[in-house]
């Protein structure tokens, strides 16, 4: 009998994430404000992604809801830290455009 190796993503509300500036896992939850490298409010926290079963977080869904509603995809990858409440991108506002929607 094969056993199934299925990976099956959810999207939470929250997550715990390692981020470099932090000495512990940091605890990521919808409505976070979201920053850019360069210091400009990309969006906020729309969703944690989360895969199962291991309950590992592995994308964060960005939401801009300032003139066109947009949603973006972002790896873990591509954060740097966490700055009071706010999660803190390593890359600047032109690479969120580039990213996949969701």
């Amino acid at each position: 009998m094969e056993v199934s190796s299925t990976i099956i993503e959810k999207m939470m509300v929250s997550g715990l994430i390692h981020v470099e500036n932090a000495s512990a896992a940091v605890e990521v939850r919808r409505g976070m404000p979201i920053l850019t490298a360069d210091g400009q409010l990309a969006g906020e926290v729309a969703a944690v992604v989360v895969a199962s079963p291991e309950q590992r977080v592995t994308h964060i869904v960005l939401g801009r809801v300032e003139g066109d509603i947009d949603y973006r995809v972002v790896p873990l990858a591509f954060i740097g830290g966490v700055e009071g409440e706010a999660l803190v991108l390593r890359v600047p506002r032109e690479v969120m455009e580039t990213l996949p929607s969701h």
